[in-house]
């Protein structure tokens, strides 16, 4: 279906639509575990993002990248792709997708033993997320206790 709608957004030079294609065709490819065809739509839609100049299109690419990133143990490249997220979604006003962001920062701090980064990701992540109805108990209880910095 996708490919459907990339084949008639080229068609009709529909920019955004080929973007948003390109987008919704890595997250369907990152689903069904073809990684590499996953990377490559991500990688042109990003591309696209940029020539439009489209930030907000851009910080859920650069989202999903990290999430692919990590999703095949790779959470050094995830934690740059997120950290270049959440440097677009804080000033665009994303605070749900930016708690997201740290979030899953929290997570593969700790996948790679910085616990203080971790727990710093979490103090980023914390007012947020509470705000928007988030848990973060999950993050906070694989913290040890003496990293975990107490909800204010």
């Amino acid at each position: 279906m996708y490919i459907q709608s990339l084949d008639l957004k080229n068609a009709s030079a529909d920019n955004v639509g080929i973007m948003n294609a390109r987008a919704n065709l890595g997250s369907t490819y990152a689903n069904v575990g073809d990684l590499e065809a996953a990377r490559e739509h991500y990688r042109a839609a990003l591309n696209l993002s940029w020539q439009f100049g489209d930030r907000h299109a851009e910080s859920l690419i650069l989202t999903n990248l990290g999430n692919l990133y990590f999703s095949q143990g790779h959470p050094e490249q995830a934690i740059d792709y997120w950290d270049q997220s959440l440097q677009i979604f804080s000033p665009l006003g994303g605070d749900r997708n930016a708690a997201l962001v740290e979030m899953s920062l929290v997570r593969a701090a700790r996948q790679l033993g910085d616990a203080e980064k971790a727990a710093f990701y979490l103090t980023l992540a914390r007012p947020p997320a509470k705000d928007l109805g988030l848990d973060t108990g999950s993050f906070e209880s694989r913290l040890m206790p003496s990293e975990a910095k107490p909800n204010d």
